[in-house]
């Protein structure tokens, strides 16, 4: 579902528009309430969600086709959208955006505070100086309007249990006369990667780490094709210096030999989940050193993480780094075993962090 403004339709490449599920939303002026006339049309009476009964409690079954909502000028229309979140990141005008999960039964959003606060201080750091979009009390408003539209519960079932949601915000401008735009894609939160979790030593860091800017997206196109390539999960950036400073899409967290949280402290996108994994961390008397891990220390590491939205404190099992440089080139990769799922650190604090997440979302249904 796109919801746009007339003038704003969104590319019929990106989101085939549906007459059946057109659908209006009007901001309240700098209140932020939304008023929605297409009967709870969000992700789950968009795409088709149906329920089936198990036991006493009934649960929604949505469809695999995601749900993006689009809001301009205070006015919205809605549509089906046919591609994940990366591809409409990319078909999309650049600009700042962030990527949450929602919690209890997606009635709530992890962090939304911290989420709102990236959107705005990205688009600062990307040169925006619309006020809407810049200040984040001014930017809220639109924001948990666009998230109620996309979470709209089925018409009659407001407390129907529900699986939980990705949800992909994203702020734009096109000038210092174009309309600022609030954009959310939401999709079904895919489950955790079965092990062995894979990490490829693939990329170097970003020069602007932090913000988030949809142009990385299509920039990091090379280093995630060569991820798939070889089925990681995620690809690492890697300084000159051989130090993991964060994943393509994540943070990355080791365990040293001496029991301490190593992870870096600069040059990258400080994420949410890697705020709770800190935390956990500290609650657990575990000692955190905020440097950037040494690939050339792996083989002594307890353990490993790649902390994001939707992997959460996810173990790596192993990581796949260039082999050495020969005259005639270099060797194949070579892969370094870690030893996370023996290490009890490792699981007590990926443990911490899944039980956090509910305990630090905020409500956002109407």
């Amino acid at each position: 579902m796109v919801v746009d403004s007339p003038a704003s339709v969104e590319s019929a490449s990106a989101c085939r528009a549906s007459a059946s599920s057109q659908a209006g939303i009007a901001l309240g002026a700098g209140r932020g309430v939304a008023a929605s006339g297409g009967g709870g049309r969000g992700l789950w009476a968009a795409r088709g969600a149906r329920s089936e009964e198990s036991g006493h409690i009934r649960c929604w079954r949505p469809s695999p086709m995601p749900v993006a909502v689009r809001l301009t000028r205070g006015v919205a229309a809605t549509a089906p959208c046919d591609v994940a979140a990366g591809a409409w990141l990319a078909g999309r005008e650049r600009g700042a955006y962030t990527t949450a999960r929602t919690a209890r039964a997606a009635t709530a959003v992890f962090d939304l505070a911290a989420h709102i606060n990236r959107l705005a201080s990205s688009a600062s750091l990307m040169g925006c100086t619309a006020a809407e979009l810049v200040d984040p009390a001014v930017l809220r408003p639109a924001v948990v309007a666009a998230l109620r539209a996309a979470l709209a519960a089925p018409p009659g079932h407001p407390s129907t249990p529900r699986p939980e949601v990705r949800l992909t915000m994203l702020t734009t401008w096109t000038g210092p006369d174009a309309p600022a735009t609030v954009s959310v894609h939401a999709a079904p939160l895919p489950p955790p990667p079965p092990p062995p979790v894979l990490c490829l030593a693939a990329g170097v860091p970003r020069a602007n780490a932090a913000a988030k800017d949809s142009g990385w997206v299509t920039g990091r196109a090379g280093i995630e094709a060569a991820r798939a390539a070889v089925g990681a999960n995620e690809a690492l950036l890697v300084d000159a210096a051989g130090r993991v400073v964060e994943g393509a899409s994540s943070n990355f967290a080791a365990i040293d030999a001496s029991g301490r949280l190593v992870t870096a402290g600069t040059g990258m996108l400080a994420g949410t989940v890697r705020g709770v994994l800190l935390s956990a961390a500290a609650s657990r008397g575990v000692a955190v050193a905020l440097e950037a891990p040494l690939l050339a220390d792996a083989g002594g590491w307890q353990g490993a993480f790649v902390t994001s939205t939707s992997r959460l404190a996810l173990p790596v099992d192993a990581l796949l780094v260039p082999g050495e440089e020969r005259g005639g080139g270099r060797d194949a990769l070579r892969r370094i075993d870690l030893r996370s799922s023996a290490c009890p650190l490792v699981a007590l604090l990926a443990a911490d962090v899944a039980a956090a997440v509910d305990a630090a979302a905020e409500a956002v249904a109407a």
